[in-house]
């Protein structure tokens, strides 16, 4: 029998759908081919935004009808509150919330040859990292957040369970252990052991195997000294925070219920970067908060400003029923939302570019993880400027503190999820361009028997 598996939204949700993989493949189905048809399809939801509710819809839509007669399982955030929505699709089968996500099993009809659930993840589907999830649910209860809601109080997953997964994709090929939850930074909390996340970090980076340690979105009022010091400690944890902003201005984030205000994150973010050399910011920022003013939104381009983040990912603002936020006045039109997401995107691409520049010349280690083709191409094909016609021409991967790097293709031997050192030699659109630290040997080896783009490599050597 053949399935298929579809994912929206967060990290949390990739290493979810990846469990509920590994179960089915278990229990004897086969992962149907792209274009295929199947006989289950798994349809993990998102609800972290408007955009996320639609998408979701359009997935669930789209798999019933090109999979007539499949069974069609529903799961994740979206399901949790908007069953009634979910209900009116055309073939569906099954509409579940996310604790039902390691049970999937029960509901399906399984081949005879059925081994039972995984209980957990050896591999990690498409990507040469591997997302690790640590801790599920949250008790912030920002006012304009549904996912408090949908995934219910924090609660962090036995250590056991999660070195054993650790162990696994290392000894698998994963070089690289992403570590996420929905509120990471809570790990452990409930059980009074404050500080257990950098006791976490500390176990996994003894497992040989691992390479890098990365983590995934962390709330500046869960750094602790500690975690922060395990940063000079521990060569494997790489010196990269992502850190939700959200606004920059007092008001709107008292507003948000968020736990900190304009000075404190700052004074967090100016600590991260004295005690972690080249440590690299991203961070969230919402956009149209209900009452937001052009002087809120002011403060909030400063911060940015003064933060020099890597990477914004910018949302606007979008009414989620259930939260304290849809009910306050001052909602703003879409299109004042869309000029300043604008506006903010346009600083967001002027601070990662001068945070990169402060690289050129300097050397890094790289994983190897796709190809990509010419940034510089604008051909009308493209879906994104690096998905062009040209594909191929580059490799690309991400260095320790999360800048993105093409190397040209046929100048390194690195396989995907390997590692190789570059100098980094420009910056080209959203990424840097590097030339491969190559040995003699190395040299000998890629042109031996075979033509090479000669110029390119002695570039590389000299």
């Amino acid at each position: 029998m053949k399935a298929k598996f579809f994912t929206l939204g967060c990290k949390v949700n990739q290493y979810e759908t990846q469990r509920i993989r590994e179960d089915l493949l278990s229990a004897g189905f086969e992962e149907a081919a792209p274009g295929m048809s199947a006989a289950v399809c798994v349809i993990n939801t998102c609800t972290v935004t408007a955009k996320a509710d639609s998408e979701s819809l359009r997935i669930i839509r789209k798999t019933a009808a090109d999979n007539p007669g499949a069974l069609i399982l529903v799961t994740g955030c979206l399901a949790e509150r908007d069953k009634e929505r979910i209900k009116k699709i055309k073939g569906v089968s099954i509409i579940v919330g996310n604790d039902w996500k390691e049970r999937m099993l029960e509901l399906i009809p399984v081949p005879a040859v059925a081994a039972g659930a995984s209980g957990g993840i050896s591999f990690f589907q498409g990507r040469s990292r591997a997302f690790l999830k640590v801790q599920d649910g949250c008790d912030n209860r920002c006012s304009y957040c549904k996912v408090a809601l949908v995934r219910g109080r924090s609660r962090s997953r036995n250590e056991d369970n999660i070195l054993g997964e650790a162990g696994l994709l290392a000894g698998n090929g994963y070089k690289e252990i992403v570590l996420t939850g929905i509120c990471l930074g809570a790990y452990g909390r409930e059980n009074g052991t404050d500080g257990s996340l950098a006791g976490l970090i500390r176990k996994i980076s003894r497992i040989e195997q691992v390479g890098r340690i990365r983590l995934s979105s962390i709330e500046m009022t869960d750094i602790s000294p500690e975690l922060l010091a395990l940063f000079s400690e521990e060569s494997k944890l790489c010196p990269h925070f992502h850190v939700p902003l959200q606004s920059g201005d007092d008001r709107v984030l008292s507003m948000m219920r968020r736990r900190y205000n304009r000075k404190t994150f700052l004074k967090g973010i100016e600590k991260i970067k004295k005690n972690v050399p080249d440590a690299s910011i991203t961070t969230d920022v919402m956009v149209g908060f209900p009452g937001e003013n052009g002087e809120s939104f002011a403060n909030t381009l400063s911060a940015v400003r003064e933060m020099l983040p890597l990477k914004t990912h910018i949302f606007p603002y979008s009414v989620r029923q259930g939260t304290a936020a849809a009910g306050m006045p001052g909602q703003l039109s879409r299109e004042v939302m869309k000029e300043r997401c604008a506006l903010l995107a346009s600083l967001a691409d002027q601070c990662s570019r001068e945070y990169m520049q402060g690289f050129i010349g300097r050397e890094a280690v790289i994983m190897a993880e796709d190809t990509a083709g010419d940034p510089k191409c604008r051909s009308s094909e493209c879906k994104s400027s690096f998905s062009c016609a040209d594909r191929g021409r580059f490799i690309e991967g991400y260095s320790a503190n999360y800048i993105r790097v093409l190397v040209p293709a046929g100048v390194t031997s690195a396989e995907k999820g390997g590692f190789f050192r570059v100098k980094l030699e420009k910056i080209a659109e959203e990424c840097m361009l590097g030339a491969p630290l190559l040995t003699k040997n190395a040299f000998a080896f890629l042109c031996s028997g075979r033509s090479c783009k000669r110029t390119l490599i002695k570039k590389a050597l000299s």
